[in-house]
């Protein structure tokens, strides 16, 4: 059964209608109000983690700001801004030294 928690704030307060879904394979999930922003998956296709972007990744400073407190939260600083990752979906990986891919999915 999956786990749903809000994010937390660098200052220790809970942060409404933004959500952290850890799944029993071990994906774990940032959702804001209603969207999928961001999906981290165990590895696949030679990659060690496999990052899968919704089509509200970039829907709001707000949601950005939150998206990429839970990349970095979560190891993965290397695509914890938009222009960072806005390269990594161009080049379907985070970087050529990173054994990330990257994706984006327009449905969810």
């Amino acid at each position: 059964m999956a786990k749903v928690e809000n994010i937390i704030s660098n200052n220790g307060n809970v942060i409404p209608n933004q959500f952290i879904i850890y799944e029993d394979n071990g994906d774990i999930t940032f959702q804001s109000y209603h969207s999928i922003i961001c999906q981290i998956r165990g590895g696949a296709l030679g990659y060690d983690k496999v990052v899968v972007f919704g089509s509200d990744w970039d829907y709001s400073t707000t949601t950005s700001k939150y998206r990429n407190k839970f990349l970095m939260d979560n190891g993965l600083s290397i695509l914890a801004s938009t222009r960072d990752i806005k390269e990594a979906l161009e080049r379907g990986h985070a970087r050529k030294d990173e054994a990330i891919a990257v994706f984006l999915d327009t449905t969810m």
